[in-house]
């Protein structure tokens, strides 16, 4: 699926960002490519294998379906939806490249957002509810950093303080013990209990420059391909899901001027009601009158 992200027509966001920072992108995909395939530098072909084997042993072994991107930066806001498309379109299948049912559960639902917001939406799950593997994601060079006056930090280190407190949390957690020594009231404890050992893994970029984003997307598209690999080498195209879309469509455009005894007599129902909220006078009646009578 990396087609759509570094194919000729994406190259035209060279009109808006300049050609030079389009260049350092690929630079950086093209080195983390070379690091993977040809071995040149051991660690980073193993980092983005153990990267693929930790996603199929929380998917596959310890039932862990989804998984949380969290870049602590803004710029990012958009990772994790391009993760989302790359991996669950890939790796979304039930079945091996020869057809064959899989005996274990494949793919991952990858969700996230950048860390502060996703703190006030859904870490709340994450600590206390089921548990969901997370990639928290830090800079170690600030893009804006930010100085208010008699501040003894500036915006970047306490959001860096955040990205080090998160991993820890759902690591150690949080035991009653602890909570009554420092005089929880007792009817608040099991509701302030964290049980901890949860997985997550830290990646803390030097800067954030298009040559480490080069770098971070062709990492996350390694991991996507270890994990295809590992589950019986399951076919990462998209075009058997994109048929069954198109052939659901021209099914929905066809309705709109005569039933499709295909359909459920539900989704006949209100499709029916949706069509006549489009249309004028008598023919909204009788076809409100017609469903009534079904």
């Amino acid at each position: 699926m990396r087609i759509w992200i570094w194919n000729c027509l994406t190259r035209c966001v060279s009109i808006t960002q300049t050609l030079q920072i389009q260049n350092l992108k690929l630079k950086g995909r093209i080195l983390e490519d070379e690091y993977y395939l040809l071995g040149e530098y051991v660690t980073s072909r193993i980092n983005c294998t153990i990267l693929g084997l930790l996603s199929v042993w929380n998917v596959s072994f310890l039932g862990y379906p989804a998984r949380a991107i969290l870049p602590y930066t803004q710029a990012l806001e958009k990772l994790a939806p391009h993760i989302q498309q790359v991996s669950m379109e890939s790796n979304g299948k039930g079945v091996s490249i020869d057809g064959v049912s899989l005996p274990f559960e494949a793919g991952e639902i990858d969700f996230g957002e950048p860390g502060t917001n996703g703190q006030h939406s859904f870490y709340q799950l994450i600590h206390q509810g089921r548990v969901i593997p997370c990639d928290f994601i830090g800079i170690v060079k600030s893009q804006q950093p930010v100085y208010l006056r008699d501040e003894v930090v500036n915006n970047h280190d306490e959001l860096m303080s955040n990205f080090f407190a998160q991993p820890d949390a759902l690591a150690y957690g949080k035991t009653p013990e602890q909570l009554r020594s420092e005089n929880v009231a007792s009817h608040l404890v099991p509701h302030k209990t964290f049980t901890g050992n949860r997985p997550s893994l830290s990646l803390l970029l030097p800067s954030l420059d298009a040559y480490r984003i080069g770098q971070l997307l062709a990492m996350y598209e390694h991991r996507i391909v270890v994990e295809g690999f590992i589950w019986d080498a399951i076919d990462g195209r998209p075009e058997t899901t994109l048929q069954i879309m198109k052939k659901a469509f021209h099914m929905a455009t066809k309705h709109n001027n005569q039933k499709v005894s295909r359909y459920g007599a539900c989704r006949n129902r209100v499709s029916g009601v949706v069509i006549c909220s489009n249309r004028d006078g008598d023919e909204i009646k009788q076809k409100l009158i017609t469903l009534s009578k079904e």
